[in-house]
């Protein structure tokens, strides 16, 4: 079989696969339909998927594929509005967006945040600084990106207390406050059957050996002072 005919049947099965087959033989319709401006059309579309494709298979191949990390500190950040010049036409397409967390930079970007907070709410700019280092604490950490997409949400928390609230609705009688302790208790063990691994659990160990870290540095700056 001729080159040129095995590479024309690899770009039809590339469309149908891109599009579907349905709507490949429809879009060829539309074009024959309205001539060279559904072609321009056509062609302009595939190349939007094109750039599409190519930024995202770079994105990929820095930050790795969903939930598999392949550098620490960098992970996906949603897109952003993008374009390119195809022949004399500017073409619009999402453009993905990498994020590289670090500590230094997460605490700019906090104390940039909290200026311009202070020019509408110095109250809530000052709340903002009572808490300014534990904010920061999964950066400082240098906690994994899949495990910090766990941590940063309350959602583990709060199917938990969902639970617990269903439990509780069934007791009926307290009589003193270390009862109502025991009831809590034993309907959070209940909880406990139901727990799954969170979402990048295999780097806690690496948290922890940072907690560590941080602590002896600490301890150490604490006996030099003293």
């Amino acid at each position: 079989m001729r080159l040129d005919t095995i590479q024309r049947r690899k770009a039809r099965g590339g469309f149908e696969a891109a599009l579907g087959k349905e709507e490949l033989v429809n879009r060829m319709y539309q074009i024959i339909k309205t001539g060279k401006e559904g072609l321009d059309g056509f062609v302009q579309e595939l190349g939007v998927m094109l750039v599409e494709a190519i930024m995202d298979m770079e994105r990929e191949e820095r930050s790795g594929p969903q939930y598999q990390p392949v550098q620490a500190g960098v992970y996906k950040w949603a897109y952003q509005k993008g374009s390119f010049h195809l022949g004399d036409r500017k073409v619009f397409v999402r453009h993905p967006r990498l994020r590289e967390s670090r500590y230094e930079e997460a605490r700019r970007m906090l104390l940039d945040f909290e200026k311009w907070l202070r020019g509408i709410n110095e109250s809530a700019a000052d709340s903002l600084l009572e808490a300014f280092e534990e904010i920061l604490t999964l950066h400082r950490l240098k906690v994994p990106a899949v495990l910090r997409k766990t941590l940063t949400c309350t959602n583990p928390i709060e199917s938990m207390f969902s639970t617990v609230r269903d439990g509780e609705g069934n007791i009926k009688r307290y009589r003193n406050s270390a009862m109502s302790q025991r009831w809590l208790a034993t309907v959070l063990l209940h909880c406990e059957k139901g727990f799954r691994r969170v979402k990048g659990y295999l780097g806690i160990a690496e948290v922890m050996a940072m907690i560590d870290q941080i602590q002896q540095e600490e301890d150490c700056v604490i006996r030099k002072a003293a």
